[in-house]
């Protein structure tokens, strides 16, 4: 039987990398003490060779925000694995401004004064 650290060798997603299969365990955990129906919906995958690529929606609801109300991340996850099926190498990517930091109240209103400040004029249209 593999030893917990060659389980899954590294996970990086929505917290610093973590690795072993008691530390990605313990993030699930946190993901459902902290969040109320959480769940994943795959919409589309790549596969080559052994890599996977996924894309998905992380549906959730907070428990101490926006009571009762759906939100979603989307992002999409690599996964590596080795001669034995395991996965050797899981990450996540997803655009956390957008997202996240967005829907957040004061965070949120800093965001969006940010993004037009930044925002590239639409074609013909002058500054």
């Amino acid at each position: 039987m593999p030893s917990d650290s060659q389980v899954v060798n590294r996970y990086s997603g929505f917290r610093p990398e973590v690795q072993g299969l008691r530390a990605i365990g313990g993030v699930f955990e946190h993901m459902f003490a902290t969040l109320d129906t959480p769940h994943f919906v795959v919409t589309g995958r790549v596969l080559q060779g052994s890599t996977c690529f996924l894309t998905w929606d992380f549906c959730f609801r907070m428990r101490n925000f926006r009571r009762g109300q759906d939100q979603v991340i989307r992002g999409a996850s690599q996964l590596v694995f080795d001669e034995a099926g395991r996965i050797t190498l899981h990450r996540d990517y997803w655009d956390a401004a957008e997202e996240l930091y967005m829907k957040l109240p004061v965070l949120g209103m800093l965001m969006r004064g940010l993004r037009r400040a930044l925002a590239v004029p639409a074609a013909g249209v002058s500054p």
